[in-house]
């Protein structure tokens, strides 16, 4: 993987795992608009990504870009994107 590819795959990542942490705040504070909204920002960032992965005008939340970009990363980040691919969307977001 080159710098650039780095950056994307610890980017998609590090919000992947804020989405994770912000579920589980929200579960124990309790306050389900602060911490819906961390998980929105984060979702978008992926979506984000996504899109430009893709040149693409529309947001996919099924991330096909992103997946097929970490496919062709290192076992570990693949590994980590392919668990927590399947946990991150909790309610659906709008396509822009």
């Amino acid at each position: 993987m080159d710098r650039k590819e780095v950056i994307i795959a610890d980017l998609s990542i590090f919000a992947m795992k804020q989405i994770q942490m912000a579920k589980a705040d929200r579960k124990w504070t309790g306050d389900q608009d602060y911490w819906t909204g961390e998980m929105q920002s984060m979702k978008y960032l992926l979506l984000h990504l996504d899109k430009l992965l893709g040149d693409k005008k529309r947001n996919d939340t099924d991330l096909p870009d992103l997946v097929k970009f970490f496919e062709a990363a290192d076992a570990k980040r693949k590994a980590e994107f392919t668990f927590l691919l399947e946990r991150i969307w909790e309610e659906e977001i709008p396509e822009s």
